[in-house]
């Protein structure tokens, strides 16, 4: 067996594509590569000759595991995920406090052999980022006569980190 030099780990796209954001909990589609030294998708990382691949939350600046802090799930990608050098599974990160600021977080992988995103030799890190935000659906009053249909305002907020709910006009993803 010849392991993979290292990971390319890539959030293909946010949850909200339009917004560039994903909602603490919702799926957002990750890819993970297996490459050689030269950068080449290694082809035979698959069946076999795959490992089980463990991944890891980091802050964009990579201080820290779990920034918000909250919780990545799976935290493992099997071997039979791995088809030709590439897995596509879906993880979500869920905040561990509904009331938290919005965070970059950067997706690492590391197999069995100690194989990482994480490259030191040429250190070149390809590291996917996933803009999570903690957000609520919030649906006001409306008072009126029950012979009538009444107007609801339904309105997509987000945890904006300065103490208060904003709204997010950068939601157009979630209907109503």
């Amino acid at each position: 067996r010849f392991p993979p030099d290292h990971f390319d780990t890539a959030v293909t796209t946010q949850a909200c594509a339009a917004g560039n954001f994903t909602y603490s909990g919702q799926p957002f589609p990750l890819t993970i590569t297996a490459k050689n030294f030269a950068g080449a998708t290694t082809q035979n990382y698959t069946g076999n000759y795959a490992k089980s691949v463990n991944l890891i939350a980091r802050d964009a600046g990579d201080t820290t595991n779990n920034p918000g802090p909250g919780v990545l799930a799976p935290l493992a990608v099997p071997p039979a995920s791995f088809a030709t050098g590439v897995a596509n599974p879906t993880p979500t990160y869920t905040f561990t406090v509904q009331q938290t600021a919005p965070a970059s977080v950067r997706i690492r992988a590391t197999d069995a052999d100690s194989v990482s995103s994480l490259r030191v030799l040429p250190a070149v890190t390809v590291e996917g980022l996933a803009f999570i935000r903690s957000g609520r659906a919030r649906l006001s009053n409306a008072y009126g006569s029950a012979l009538l249909d009444l107007p609801m305002v339904f309105r997509t907020e987000y945890w904006n980190g300065a103490g208060g709910w904003a709204l997010n006009i950068q939601d157009s993803c979630t209907g109503n």
